[in-house]
């Protein structure tokens, strides 16, 4: 071990007063959050807002979270959370939201996070269809590109809740989006 403290520990000594070590879980997690929200959302500088918010709620929040669950489980419920709240406020989706297009479609493909096709309208919809814990394994997996025993321990849960979560949650994005555009 390196000798700095877990992230329970940190959260802990914050609770207790040390509020300052709060910016080590801020270095710990940053640049994981912010790829996953420039990924889900194309544009770095609206990534950079919804990681910004995430550690805001979750700095605010930190009476919530219960020790006797992991700390980061928790932060990536805050983190998808905030962003699930920032794709349902936006007009535009793209990023994110063109791969998993382009994942159902084609196959996975790079897409260019910049220019969704025309045909995703459907996934804002489709993705709210998704339970939480969908929606975040998908994410992860597919964007992220997570091992499933990473994602297992990121949300405490196990391996083949993780699998079952990947296998569901693509299922439902595929049946909507045959649904939706192979009929129109």
């Amino acid at each position: 071990m390196d000798g700095s403290p877990t992230d329970e520990e940190v959260v802990a000594r914050c609770l207790a007063g040390e509020t300052d070590l709060f910016a080590l879980i801020v270095r710990r997690y940053q640049a994981r959050f912010l790829r996953l929200a420039a990924g889900s959302l194309g544009d770095r500088a609206t990534a950079q807002d919804v990681v910004q918010e995430t550690f805001i709620n979750a700095y605010t929040k930190l009476h919530r979270w219960a020790p006797s669950s992991k700390f980061s489980g928790w932060l990536y419920t805050v983190f998808a959370n905030c962003l699930v709240d920032f794709l349902r406020k936006r007009k535009r989706y793209g990023g994110f939201l063109s791969r998993l297009t382009d994942f159902y479609k084609h196959g996975p493909q790079a897409a260019e996070p910049d220019t969704p096709p025309p045909d995703t309208a459907w996934v804002r919809p489709a993705l709210e269809q998704l339970s939480q814990n969908q929606r975040m394994c998908v994410l992860l997996r597919d964007i992220e590109q997570l091992e499933i025993s990473e994602i297992a321990e990121q949300l405490e849960i196990n391996e083949a809740t993780v699998r079952v979560h990947l296998l569901r949650g693509r299922r439902k994005l595929r049946e909507i989006y045959e649904r939706e555009i192979k009929r129109t």
